[in-house]
């Protein structure tokens, strides 16, 4: 997971948040982040002033000036290589975020989920 924003969002900011307790507001709903770096872990409440339910939206935000987004590399890679977006924070690690993938139906639905579920495992591990 990493973060990312606007850089005209940081034009007040000489160069963007350098640690955690700069963070600038996110563009999603309160939550805390924690954060390590070495020896050092930095929790960190944030109060967005947005509340939007899906990923897209939340980069959508975040290419429009409104905050920081947190999300994998891959969601955000066209807006991080097109300048859209530039990674805030990047010295810092997030910490590992839980993610869980149900599914039922019958044997042809699972076995497509697993191996969704296999891709989605394999290219989120070193995000």
């Amino acid at each position: 997971m990493l973060q990312c924003g606007a850089l005209g969002q940081f034009a007040a900011h000489a160069c963007g948040p350098v640690g955690p307790r700069d963070h600038l507001g996110a563009g999603q709903c309160e939550h805390e982040l924690v954060f390590r770096r070495g020896g050092t872990t930095a929790s960190v409440r944030v109060k967005g002033r947005l509340r939007i339910a899906g990923n897209e939206g939340a980069i959508a935000a975040a290419v429009a000036g409104m905050g920081i987004v947190t999300t994998s590399s891959g969601s955000c890679r066209r807006d991080m290589d097109n300048g859209s977006l530039v990674r805030v924070l990047e010295d810092w690690d997030l910490d590992s975020m839980e993610l869980s993938a149900v599914f039922a139906g019958d044997r042809t639905t699972k076995h497509v989920a697993r191996a969704f579920t296999d891709h989605l495992i394999e290219d989120l591990r070193d995000a």
